[in-house]
């Protein structure tokens, strides 16, 4: 008898860190220092900035090194930065440690867990096939058709990066399509601040389905340089 096989479907950024890329990209590109410190951000470490990011109460990165943290288009900034910017914050993204675990997932280790990886661009999916562990592992475009009633309840468990991430589902059929799932969620301090303080939109997710915070990262390494 053939056991159940799990499809898990992954988050591109559990694997290949933006939020870093981008900070990294500034490092490495940067010289306008009107609104960034940029002497602040050569100066810190690959460990550091995930350090700040996991601390970050925003999902916005540029935060940690804006001269004026309250500056009103910061989100506006961010959102340019991934508009303009968006091949180069996957090129400069690093590898986690959690990627090792999909890897695991992916090269027939365990027979009973057949993952799909979830992008959002051609870049994505370039980035993982670079990488031959990956070149194997079927991707899904976030959004797509691939995403909907039918075949999205066949995905589970899924890993998310941020808990917002979840609503990109269909809302018409939120309900059937997330519940009763293992949800995987990154541990950071965005996160953990969205539920408890909005728990009235998040409601159904949290009565209906398993939550689990993991950390991309080992304890002691973050360090993690490609």
């Amino acid at each position: 008898m053939v056991g159940r096989i799990l499809r898990p479907l992954i988050s591109f950024d559990l694997i290949f860190n933006r939020q870093i890329g981008l900070l990294r990209f500034l490092r490495e590109r940067c010289i306008d220092d009107r609104y960034f410190d940029i002497e602040k951000l050569k100066g810190m470490s690959d460990g550091e900035m995930l350090s700040l990011i996991l601390s970050n109460e925003s999902r916005n990165p540029l935060t940690i090194i804006l001269k004026d943290p309250n500056y009103k288009d910061r989100d506006a900034l961010y959102k340019h930065f991934c508009n303009t910017y968006a091949e180069e914050m996957v090129q400069y993204a690093p590898y986690t440690d959690f990627g090792d675990s999909v890897i695991m997932m992916g090269t027939g280790y365990f027979d009973s867990i057949k993952p799909f990886i979830l992008v959002d661009s051609q870049s994505c999916i370039d980035k993982l096939r670079s990488v031959r562990y990956f070149q194997s592992i079927p991707t899904v475009m976030k959004n797509n058709a691939a995403i909907n009633r039918t075949k999205s309840i066949s995905y589970d468990p899924l890993y998310v990066e941020w808990i917002d991430d979840l609503l990109f589902f269909d809302e018409t059929v939120y309900k059937t399509i997330l519940s009763g799932k293992n949800i995987y969620l990154k541990d950071c301090v965005y996160n953990r601040n969205r539920i408890d303080e909005d728990p009235e939109t998040l409601y159904q997710l949290l009565l209906t389905n398993t939550i689990t915070y993991i950390s991309l990262w080992k304890k002691g390494e973050e360090e993690n340089n490609e």
